[in-house]
């Protein structure tokens, strides 16, 4: 290629450079252009990602669980990393039967009213709203212990410096 040539292509990309530059500076941001901007951050994007994000919970022995959301919902699953496995951390529709036994209110396997659990010898233990349930997922029952739970804040992990 020629020195002409190549000096004419340069000076085109710096006038293209110039004039581009000249018109977005121009540009005044408008509400809507914020709140367009807005809808693209995950907090609005999240909830139409499946499987998008994983927040493991460690146990004390090796295995963790999450929460995965589904298309049509959520199923909260149990990883074994020594056993490579990875399967439901319980018996999602027993839970969603005693839950609504239990609260009176309709539970429903895959929208559980529950963010955490614990497993303990007889099934899991959850808390929905301020109560705690131990719920025997074998039988089938859900019971009440009795003590009142204030509901977790999501933020409560966060420190001031942390946000």
């Amino acid at each position: 290629m020629t020195t002409s040539r190549l000096l004419l292509r340069l000076v085109v990309l710096i006038a293209v450079a110039v004039t581009a530059s000249a018109s977005a500076q121009d540009r005044q941001v408008t509400t809507e252009d914020y709140a367009r901007a807005e809808s693209f951050l995950a907090s609005s994007t999240y909830p139409l990602v499946v499987g998008g994000r994983v927040d493991a919970t460690w146990m004390d022995d090796g295995r963790f669980w999450y929460r995965a959301q589904t298309a049509d919902g959520s199923t909260f699953m149990l990883v074994d990393p020594a056993e490579e496995t990875r399967t439901p951390a319980f018996d999602h529709v027993a839970l969603a039967e005693a839950l609504s036994e239990a609260t009176g209110e309709e539970a429903s396997a895959d929208r559980l009213p529950i963010r955490e659990f614990e497993f303990t010898d007889r099934g899991v233990a959850v808390d929905v709203g301020e109560r705690r349930w131990d719920c025997d997922l074998g039988a089938g029952v859900c019971t009440d212990d009795g003590e009142r739970r204030t509901p977790a804040n999501p933020f409560a992990r966060f420190s001031r410096t942390d946000i």
